[in-house]
């Protein structure tokens, strides 16, 4: 696959230092950076689910804690 994409860019390049097309650099070097971004997307939207998901697990466990202690001392105070 990079061989592709490497291949593709030499062959843009060419043809734009040839003057046989007239696109924009960033087209012309767009093999090499799209599958970057491509990449980064995938990992960040890994990151943020991950880090979500660890957001909202830690809130639930938070949240239980919380409540286990409520319960207790509601417990306590019945005793009394």
């Amino acid at each position: 696959m990079r061989f592709l994409l490497f291949s593709t860019f030499l062959i843009f390049l060419t043809l734009k230092l040839c003057d046989v097309i007239t696109w924009s650099w960033v087209w012309v070097t767009a093999p090499l950076w799209i599958p970057l971004g491509i990449y980064a997307v995938f990992v960040l939207t890994f990151l943020f689910a991950f880090g979500l998901g660890s957001i909202i697990f830690g809130a639930l466990a938070l949240s239980t804690e919380a409540e286990e202690k409520l319960k207790e001392k509601i417990k306590k105070r019945r005793r009394l």
